[in-house]
């Protein structure tokens, strides 16, 4: 027994042993040794470059999928670096850094999105490429950004002039990325190739960088001029390169650039690499041009130029913008990220080998945004890359998700939204005081969290009226707000003052209120001012001071909150310290554009999750339960003696009601309502005041199509009695004053509005109108359901019979139809109470999606992280054992973030064996599903039945003290 003991212990040591060797000669712990050892060559003062060459040569292979090749190159440079450092022992011991458990791990948001060039630049797509793109995007439905230049847009134009409203109808977002006219880069200030040899300049005999030596207006004035106007332009069509040796001139009468692109397509961009972290009045034009969302990174120059200039050691320095872990943060008023890193997020390409190794690769200690490549990618490796992260990342990955630059925004707090008490601005400007070493430092933090040093500025000069009792200072307002401002505008970040000076606090206090009347009167954007006028009155004395130094001086009053004892302030750089990261990098020629740069540091600001994501989303535990109770109608084959109550089996389905309590997970009130051996009752809708129930009564024949007609049932007494003949599906409006229906004919179907008269207990309907018909679906429309306000219907169609499902918008008037999804098996839709989203399903991979309100329009269906895998679900019926896949199918919103969701179990060609019916709350963001309640479980307990079939349903959530129907 004893020599057994021994021997299992053993072999265990052996196993773990194992595993830690496994775990030692990971890719990710081979990259993180090459890291390490990298950083010691370059101490040692060797020459690195062959070593990077091959850990590049490693990225390309991965990226491509080709994972023992990348395992090679990796190796190699891991050798040759050893080789080159003599094997020393490096001095930070390799250790793995701490597993995140899944509820520490932050979300990763995808970006897809594809350029309208190649390589360095030049190359343009023809109409077929960017439609191939696009239709990719459409059908996968990636809300990819598609990357337009007016050159593009023109030629475009003329090649396949239906794309820009194809493109539109998509829904798919639009980029920029400057004209390819002036080279070597299309943009109008490339500082970096002022001062290094770029093989990519590929011949360009022009200025390089137009900002260089230009004062703030005049670099604005110039970038806006660039791209509004046309520039002459010519490609070599044999190689589709663009001539860009000679710089061209504007032609003043001709739009062009991006205000041709937004003119064209009738919107503005998404996004665009600004390259305000290069030339802030570069981006400071985009963004008076633009109102686009997401900055694409380029921290300040990609790290690959990095590479290419031979400054790579300063990548390091250049990514600790905004923290060393920091991956999205925000710059001038933009939210951006840091670009091409293996471990902050950036970008990738769009092939499986790539994705997997990026996303494994990832930090997840905080959120990370990763841009994901289509150019060149092959339509099958794309869906392959997309069922990847919609079947396993994202629901392994709560709160992770496909977004658009729209999107993605949402998903973190607004720049702006921060309000500081004044223990808050106590604890700022101790902040500011202990991290001063002659300048300001890079950003203040606060209660745990990073802000901007204009939001410590706005702060604290308001805290001091809130202290001083001056300046319209609403007293019951506990707390300050800030308001959206630029850095400030110098051409010299030297200090003002030439020796440490005494200031008495009644003097900086009079500066603060006299600089925020001015900023309050500006009804333009807002700048911190480039300096300020303190006047002493114990010295009879007028000191101008710049913006940093008045900032320390109104953190040091603030932190004693006395305006009569004076404080002294010493000279200091205006600049923060990562302004010499982008003298290191950029070796300006002149001053210009590169001080206004170093004044919008002042702006850097960690981005933040909304705080109800910071959370853990995958706990069930943190489920956002609504106490009440339910009332709600559905079908079932509960009492039948025979037949089913699903898709491809009605026959048994009869019409229940129930009332069920969200606390107990109880059923009372369980209560048929109507049975008819010849036909079944289902899709059911409730009237606003549950009074009546209306339904959707299907009669089979033996022989051609069933016939179909709207019923409705009396609750108080039981009167079932015909509404409409040769109709289904029926939706009542939330004031129940109009019912919207389907009608079908031998030649057509159409949706139908009428008016819903009521008399006593009895309904009758006014006029029919046709809302839409085979105008909007050729082969079909049905399954219509009202928005709140009764102007619009969300339905489901189908343009051909071959075509996928997809749901369009319309007003009952007929006019306005959109379509909301691509024909990729969208259907049965219903309006949430409060308007702002649509739920459905999809047929294609039975997955449960919501549709968004983005201003007045919607966004691109995202699917919730709702399980399809019959596994999730054996715990509610065993016949889940013997299917492929759950197929969530039809909805019905019980309040703003509850659903009704009918699920069948599905074989792998999509044919239906039985159903159940579930209450699923929502998250606040409607993203991500908090609860499951097992409604036909609740009811087969309460009525001693098992493994019934549950199909359709409607309900409406009480409170506990309302009288439940």
């Amino acid at each position: 027994m004893k020599t057994r003991f021994l021997l299992s212990i053993l072999l265990f040591m052996l196993f773990a042993g194992l595993q830690a060797q496994q775990k030692s000669d990971s890719p990710q712990a081979r990259l993180q040794e090459f890291n390490q050892l990298l950083k010691t060559a370059r101490d040692m003062g060797k020459d690195t470059s062959e070593a990077e060459k091959m850990q590049s040569k490693s990225r390309g292979a991965a990226r491509s999928g080709r994972l023992d090749e990348a395992r090679e190159f990796l190796d190699n440079a891991v050798k040759l670096l050893k080789a080159q450092t003599g094997n020393v022992q490096i001095n930070k011991k390799l250790q793995p850094e701490k597993q995140l458990s899944a509820s520490e791990k932050k979300p990763v948001f995808i970006l897809p999105f594809t350029h309208h060039y190649a390589g360095p630049g030049g190359y343009y797509a023809t109409a077929a490429e960017v439609r191939k793109t696009a239709a990719v995007f459409h059908e996968l439905n990636i809300p990819g950004v598609l990357f337009f230049d007016g050159i593009l847009v023109e030629r475009l134009a003329r090649e396949d002039p239906a794309i820009f409203k194809d493109i539109n109808e998509w829904k798919l977002p639009l980029g920029y990325h400057g004209e390819e006219t002036h080279g070597p880069y299309p943009v109008p200030c490339d500082l970096a190739v002022e001062a290094y040899d770029l093989k990519e300049a590929q011949g360009y005999n022009g200025q390089v960088s137009l900002n260089t030596g230009k004062t703030w207006d005049e670099a604005v004035q110039q970038v806006i001029d660039r791209y509004t106007h046309h520039l002459p332009w010519r490609i070599d069509e044999k190689t589709r390169m663009l001539e860009r040796k000679e710089p061209a001139t504007h032609d003043n009468s001709k739009l062009g650039g991006l205000a041709l692109v937004q003119k064209t397509f009738g919107r503005d961009v998404s996004m665009m690499p600004s390259h305000a972290l290069e030339s802030a009045p570069e981006g400071y034009a985009f963004r008076k041009m633009s109102t686009f969302s997401f900055d694409q990174p380029a921290m300040p120059t990609a790290a690959h130029a990095l590479r290419i200039f031979r400054i790579q050691d300063l990548e390091e320095k250049a990514m600790g913008i905004a923290g060393d872990k920091t991956g999205a943060f925000w710059f001038m008023g933009r939210l951006t990220c840091k670009g091409a890193n293996e471990r902050l997020g950036g970008e990738c390409g769009g092939k499986i080998g790539g994705v997997r190794r990026v996303l494994e690769s990832l930090d997840r200690s905080e959120p990370r945004i990763l841009l994901m490549g289509f150019s060149h990618i092959d339509a099958d490796d794309a869906a392959v890359s997309a069922r990847y992260l919609n079947n396993d990342f994202f629901p392994a990955n709560p709160g992770s998700c496909w977004v658009s630059p729209e999107s993605l925004i949402k998903e973190f707090e607004g720049e702006k939204e921060d309000k500081f008490s004044l223990h808050d601005l106590e604890e700022i400007s101790k902040y500011i005081i202990s991290h001063w070493k002659s300048r300001p430092p890079d950003f203040i933090e606060c209660r745990g969290l990073r802000i901007s040093l204009c939001d410590a500025f706005e702060a604290l000069a308001r805290g001091m009226m809130r202290l001083g009792g001056a300046y319209s200072v609403n007293p019951e307002n506990k707390f300050i707000s800030i308001s959206q401002m630029y850095g400030p505008l110098l051409e010299d970040g030297s200090s003002r003052l030439s020796s440490p000076v005494d200031l008495d606090g009644g003097g900086i206090f009079e500066s603060a209120r006299l600089l925020l009347s001015g900023i309050d009167k500006n009804t333009g954007d807002r700048f911190v001012p480039g300096s300020v006028k303190v006047s002493s009155s114990a010295l009879d004395a007028v000191n101008e001071l710049n913006p940093a130094e008045f900032l320390y001086a109104m953190a040091m009053s603030f932190s004693r909150a006395d305006w009569k004892n004076s404080i002294t302030v010493p000279p200091s750089n205006a600049f923060p310290p990562y302004a010499d990261v982008l003298e290191q990098i950029f070796k300006p020629r002149t001053r210009q554009p590169l001080c206004y740069t170093k004044g919008q540091l002042w702006t850097v600001k960690t981005a933040r999750l909304k705080s109800g994501q910071e959370k853990d989303v995958s706990s069930k535990s943190g489920a956002l339960s609504v106490p009440g109770k339910l009332f709600f109608v559905f079908s079932s084959n509960l009492e039948s003696p025979s037949g089913g109550a699903y898709r491809e089996d009605i026959t048994g389905a009869d019409l229940y009601s129930a009332t069920y309590d969200l606390s107990g997970n109880s059923i009372s009130n369980l209560k048929k309502l109507v049975s008819n051996a010849n036909g079944a009752e289902w899709f059911s809708a409730l009237a606003p005041d549950s009074e009546f129930v209306i339904y959707n009564r299907t009669v089979p024949r033996g022989r051609g199509p069933a016939v179909n007609e709207i019923r409705y049932i009396v609750l108080k007494d039981g009167t079932d009695k015909l509404l409409q003949g040769n109709a289904r599906f029926p939706s009542v409006s939330k004031d129940g004053r109009s019912l919207v229906f389907s009608m079908s004919g031998r030649d057509e179907n159409r949706i139908c509005v009428a008016t819903l008269n009521r008399s006593g207990n009895s309904l009758s309907l006014g006029d029919i109108s046709t809302v839409a018909d085979k105008k909007q679906g050729g082969d079909k429309v049905e399954d219509p359901s009202f928005l709140p306000d009764a102007k619009k219907v969300v339905f489901h169609l189908k343009e051909n019979k071959n075509s996928g499902a997809a749901l369009g918008i319309i007003s009952i008037d007929g006019s306005g139809f959109e379509k909301l999804t691509p024909n990729a098996g969208f259907g049965h839709a219903s309006v949430s109470p409060d308007g702002k989203s649509i739920a459905c399903t999809v047929s294609r991979n039975g997955k449960l999606a919501i549709i968004s309100r983005e201003g007045e329009g919607w966004g691109r269906p995202s699917e919730v992280n709702l399980s399809t895998e019959p596994a999730d679900y054996v715990k509610y019926d065993d016949r889940f054992k013997g299917v492929a896949r759950v197929a969530h199918s039809y909805v019905e919103w019980a309040s703003d973030n509850m659903i009704l969701l009918t699920s069948h179990g599905s074989d792998d060609s999509g044919k239906f064996s039985f159903s159940r019916i579930f209450l699923i709350e929502l998250q606040p963001d409607r993203k991500a599903v908090s609860r499951i309640h097992d409604l036909s479980g609740a009811i087969e307990e309460s009525s001693g039945r098992r493994q019934r079939d549950f199909c359709t349903s409607a309900g409406k959530l009480m409170l506990q003290s309302c009288e439940v129907p």
